[in-house]
């Protein structure tokens, strides 16, 4: 199993865009929290080729709205790539404008492994990431412009 603690996979330009044209019809699965999101499948809990929100991979933070960070934020998902690898990605702030790569594996129940034992290293940061979600809300209430 390989990583790389870039802000990009090595050989590829950029973060996965949510689409699956291989698959138009794709089940949805919802989550703990309520949300409901389409993707090819999901593996011990973790979310395989999900259907991003538009602009995913390149909207900052502080722009996604309150109902995208509920859904998004802490929740890795895996993509495969053209190259028939399995990268794991999740929106989790260490990127400003993105979610943050956390490796990948040719294998998808290593990728999968991976994605949970990631998630287990930062669940004792889950308060931080909480509060900086918080804070995002916070900040986008600021700058809305008073009625």
């Amino acid at each position: 199993m390989s990583t790389y603690r870039g802000m990009f996979a090595p050989g590829s330009n950029m973060p996965p865009q949510g689409k699956n044209e291989k698959d138009p019809v794709m089940p949805t699965f919802e989550t703990t929290g309520g949300q409901h999101i389409t993707a090819e499948a999901m593996v011990d809990g973790i979310l395989l080729n999900p259907k991003l929100p538009d602009r995913f991979s390149y909207r900052p933070n502080e722009e996604r709205s309150d109902e995208e960070i509920a859904t998004w934020w802490g929740r890795p998902f895996i993509q495969r790539n053209d190259g028939g690898e399995f990268e794991v990605w999740c929106l989790d702030g260490r990127c400003h404008d993105r979610p943050t790569f956390w490796g990948r594996d040719t294998n998808l129940d290593e990728a999968t492994t991976l994605a949970w034992e990631r998630l287990e290293k930062t669940d004792s940061k889950n308060d931080v990431a909480k509060v900086l979600a918080d804070a995002l809300k916070v900040l986008r209430k600021s700058e809305s412009p008073e009625p």
